[in-house]
């Protein structure tokens, strides 16, 4: 299970002192990572983003940055739940294994959640307009090895520009997103992006 092997190493990052313990999720959903996240705090990781060498890709890596606590955090946590590292019940978490957020955590969960949101909204710009640019750049190349006829050009041209709307429309939605998750952070006093500490 990946909440299971990511949980692994994220405390064998830990028990090695690691400053950064960097993964690749597989979960299909963000609210899942979300919860995650919030494990990840409580054994002394927190959220800071995508690592930045790999944020204009498709599947970005997601770093999580070590506490000063982290040992203390990680005991306590361990301690707390005894059978955590074996499938057992999460902190934060409803009893019965998974990511499913207790009552009381939930709204620390929502805001890694708007964390998360604004990181992928962050990405949309660059990472859809620039594969849209390369799609332009293979259907010039489609039309120099078919031949530039005009109802071959209007065909490519207007598969183009119906991508186009469809980015410009993406791009809208993406905006109002970013201003939604934006509010609930800033009526929380959290600041996003997080200042990176090495």
């Amino acid at each position: 299970m990946d909440v299971q092997r990511m949980l692994n190493g994220l405390m064998k990052a830990g028990s090695q002192g690691e400053s950064e313990y960097t993964v690749r999720p597989h979960f299909v959903s963000t609210k899942t990572f979300a919860a995650f996240a919030y494990v990840a705090a409580q054994v002394g990781y927190r959220y800071v983003g995508h690592v930045p060498a790999t944020d204009a890709t498709n599947n970005p890596f997601f770093s999580f940055q070590r506490t000063p606590d982290a040992r203390e955090r990680a005991m306590a946590a361990v301690a707390a739940h005894p059978g955590m590292l074996l499938g057992g019940p999460l902190p934060g978490m409803r009893p019965g294994g998974g990511l499913r957020p207790l009552p009381e955590a939930q709204p620390e969960v929502d805001l890694l959640y708007s964390q998360m949101i604004l990181d992928a909204c962050s990405r949309y710009s660059r990472r859809v307009l620039g594969n849209l640019l390369i799609l332009l750049i293979v259907g010039a190349v489609f039309l120099a090895f078919r031949g530039y006829t005009l109802d071959r050009v209007l065909l490519v041209g207007g598969a183009w520009l119906a991508l186009f709307a469809l980015y410009v429309i993406g791009l809208a939605v993406t905006r109002r997103r970013q201003a939604t998750h934006r509010a609930r952070l800033n009526r929380a006093s959290v600041e996003w992006p997080p200042c990176r500490t090495r």
